[in-house]
């Protein structure tokens, strides 16, 4: 039986939706994205660093900018001096190892060295063996300051209470026996040495480190140690640049400096070159 002419037009209407709706829905798929456009969930991994000890800094291994570029390995400058930035070179690597020569300023825990070590420890892994100054033969078992991913360093601190510069001297050659491949060395002396003659001593002190190892001298923030102490090693070491990069903190560091601004004023000369 054939439909009338009204339920005809109905059916024809409800195709006609039909038609209409479906057209719409090609179109829709048709300006949709392949889901091999879509952008992929990124993962960013960190490695753990584990900071411990008086000066614990927050797991900056990571983001931390480092004190130089590694890749820079001049030991001098263009016109043959040695340079701050080339010094810090030396133990920039992979298993480096630092000697610190110094004297009562720099050999307990809560002084300066140490402080300064754990600045380090927030961008490379480091451990510090300090001077068994009781038997007075070798250093100590190792601080472990951080740990991880990065250039491992070991500072030996062969710092030694009521050391002049004449005395570390005669003392560096032990130093150097006990601690393992020394790239670099830091000498932080003065507070014992009033009435000394510093050229001397520290002539005496370049000739049993040999002409190899990048040094660093330091003069003690103002008010520290004697003025002619503090600019004896100054212009020594001026007078040695072919040899000695120095910084003077008596320029950076508040006078009297405590342990933390010690440390934090020779962090900064470090960064700056």
């Amino acid at each position: 039986m054939g439909l009338d002419n009204r339920a005809q037009n109905a059916l024809l209407a409800v195709l006609g939706v039909v038609a209409i709706r479906a057209s719409g829905f090609a179109i829709w798929s048709v300006r949709q994205p392949h889901p091999s456009l879509d952008d992929p969930q990124t993962t960013v991994t960190t490695p753990d660093v584990t900071t411990t000890g008086p000066t614990a800094a927050p797991d900056t291994t990571q983001t931390a900018t480092p004190l130089v570029d590694v890749t820079d390995t001049t030991a001098t400058t263009e016109d043959g001096a040695v340079d701050v930035s080339a010094w810090v070179d030396a133990w920039a690597g992979d298993d480096a190892n630092l000697l610190v020569i110094g004297d009562g300023f720099s050999n307990l825990r809560s002084q300066w060295i140490h402080q300064w070590a754990g600045l380090v420890a927030a961008e490379r892994p480091v451990e510090i063996r300090h001077w068994a100054e009781a038997a007075d033969v070798t250093f100590n078992d190792p601080d472990v300051l951080s740990e991880g991913d990065g250039s491992g360093l070991t500072i030996w601190n062969a710092s030694r209470r009521a050391t002049s510069i004449e005395d570390a001297a005669e003392r560096t050659d032990t130093f150097l026996s006990e601690a393992s491949d020394v790239d670099a060395v830091l000498v932080s002396l003065g507070r014992s040495s009033a009435g000394e003659d510093v050229d001397a001593s520290l002539d005496l002190l370049m000739e049993e480190l040999g002409s190899d190892l990048p040094v660093l001298a330091v003069t003690s923030p103002a008010s520290l140690d004697a003025d002619e102490v503090s600019d004896g090693i100054l212009t020594w070491a001026q007078d040695h640049e072919d040899r000695v990069a120095v910084v003077d903190l008596r320029e950076s560091a508040p006078e009297q400096a405590t342990a933390e601004q010690w440390a934090d004023a020779f962090h900064e000369a470090l960064q700056s070159g």
